[in-house]
């Protein structure tokens, strides 16, 4: 079983459920200028983000989340078990990506939904990220899979 779909299991969800989610988001706004990262399609799913340019360990990539907008990054960035990237919250709760390794140009750039789902409910929520668990996305993410299906 893919690593995607264990993930899935995790939080008591189904694909169509995740690809539904998905879909409920406004279409991504713009990149900010000068973007590090571009979109195109993906081995690993439809498309996906990879790096114009090399990052190091630590730098910031891309804002995935700012002033409640999305960007590319946040709607077209893949899963992988070991991902090369991540998302941290920062003032306001905008959320940008991290390499997490260096990543070389060219490069996909992929985070784990797992740790994410983690992030974006602090995010939109204003829970202390510390006091996040899986078990309370969980029950949010099966509640709303509920309503949708």
């Amino acid at each position: 079983m893919s690593d995607y779909l264990a993930m899935l299991g995790e939080f008591g969800l189904t694909e169509s459920a995740m690809r539904a989610f998905a879909s409920l988001s406004d279409e991504p706004g713009e990149f900010p200028s000068r973007p590090k990262v571009y979109v195109r399609a993906s081995p690993i799913d439809g498309r996906g983000i990879f790096a114009l340019c090399g990052f190091v360990a630590g730098e910031l990539i891309t804002p995935v989340r700012v002033g409640g907008k999305m960007t590319p990054a946040g709607r077209y960035t893949n899963h992988a078990k070991d991902a090369n990237a991540e998302y941290r919250m920062y003032s306001r709760g905008n959320l940008y990506m991290i390499a997490l390794r260096d990543i070389d140009a060219c490069e996909e750039i992929t985070n784990d939904y797992r740790v994410n789902a983690l992030v974006e409910y602090a995010s939109a929520t204003g829970v202390p990220l510390a006091q996040v668990t899986t078990e309370t996305v969980r029950s949010v993410m099966q509640c709303a899979q509920r309503r949708i299906s």
